[in-house]
């Protein structure tokens, strides 16, 4: 997996769910570089605006909910930047962020 390619996909991603859908499958077929792939993740949703953030947390929630069956890897490192990442979405006071 080259991170890299995994950064562009993530700078390209919208709400869509074709996009969140993708990028997930994408992400769990390179599963076995989680730890790459989730702080990959965290660093380009620090580094976000307010629409892509929220992208960013759809894919988050996607790749959890598709990757339960393989395993705790990606919830477990998800986990540890949750909370991070909710205090950074409250700040921003966005409504499309607080009404979803």
């Amino acid at each position: 997996m080259d991170p890299e390619v995994l950064k562009q996909k993530l700078r390209k991603i919208d709400t869509s769910s074709k996009a969140i859908e993708s990028t997930s499958r994408w992400c769990k077929f390179y599963k076995s570089d989680y730890k790459v792939i989730v702080e990959t993740w965290f660093s380009e949703f620090l580094a976000a605006n307010v629409q892509r953030k929220l992208a960013l947390v759809y894919l988050c929630n996607d790749l959890i909910h598709k990757t339960r069956a393989d395993g705790t890897q990606f919830t477990e490192q998800f986990y540890n930047k949750l909370g991070r990442v909710i205090k950074e979405l409250t700040k921003t006071g966005d409504e499309k962020v607080s009404l979803s």
